[in-house]
């Protein structure tokens, strides 16, 4: 499969729909952020879920929601879309969960090691 997606994108052989950046999550569960603010509420996530994650690092004192740092982001795709190689906002850490579809393969490249990448990438 993989070997049929380079072959397509070296070809420019397919169209593909991609939506990023749309403000939300599936993950329901906000207990942890909602103790913040003084409510109670059963955690039902163990801290995994979108909105409980960020309130388990430095990232609770932030005073307000900020989309794809504090709060989640949902992206969409067809099969073969490709999210572009990038540095995450203020080069902090991601995490990713899929809902649904077919696993992906996710690729990242060492920070020592970006000039190399960017020099391969130019050839």
């Amino acid at each position: 499969m993989e070997q049929l997606y380079w072959w397509m994108f070296e070809k420019n052989a397919i169209d593909t729909i991609y939506a990023a950046d749309q403000a939300g999550g599936m993950f329901k569960c906000n207990a942890l952020k909602m103790k913040k603010s003084g409510e109670k509420q059963a955690c039902e996530c163990g801290g995994w879920g979108m909105h409980c994650l960020p309130q388990q690092s430095l990232l609770k004192y932030m005073t307000q929601d900020c989309p794809g740092i504090n709060t989640p982001m949902l992206y969409l795709a067809s099969c073969f879309s490709t999210f572009p190689w990038h540095v995450e906002d203020m080069y902090l850490s991601a995490i990713n969960y899929e809902h649904y579809g077919t696993t992906r393969t996710w690729y990242g490249v060492p920070g020592k090691h970006v000039d190399d990448f960017y020099k391969a990438d130019a050839r």
